[in-house]
């Protein structure tokens, strides 16, 4: 496995660089996919044209990712090396917010959106293990 991939990043609001950028070290729980394919969606259009609130650049778009598991971190034991798999749009819950401390996740305040919120689309990506 390489220590960097490449990625196409937003630099700015309409602004294409294509990178190299650093594997990411894997935290306890999650997986490093090595993306085969990768959707673009409207809200990828948004982070592009800087019409999506929050958005951070430099920023990689792209999420409904397909691809390989790559490598396995501590604590992952309900996937393995090789497994074929599929990221989608809603990447998580920061667990701290009002309404992920009373439980309504689906309504956290500051979510993880793949490609938005996180870099999407890249050589490989990490996800958790649930």
């Amino acid at each position: 496995m390489s220590s960097t991939y490449r990625a196409v990043e937003i630099s700015s609001p309409g602004v294409f660089s294509l990178v190299e950028r650093k594997v990411a070290v894997l935290g306890a729980g999650q997986v490093r996919i090595r993306v085969e394919a990768c959707g673009v969606c409207h809200s990828d259009a948004g982070t592009v044209e800087g019409q999506l609130p929050g958005v951070v650049y430099p920023r990689v778009p792209g999420h409904e990712a397909i691809g390989r598991i790559e490598e396995v971190g501590r604590r992952v034991t309900t996937w393995k090396v090789g497994q074929r798999v599929g990221v989608g749009f809603f990447g998580g819950e920061d667990g701290t917010c009002e309404t992920c401390r009373r439980g309504d996740t689906a309504y956290c305040q500051n979510p993880i959106i793949t490609g938005v919120t996180s870099d999407g689309r890249r050589g490989t990506r990490t996800g958790s293990n649930t």
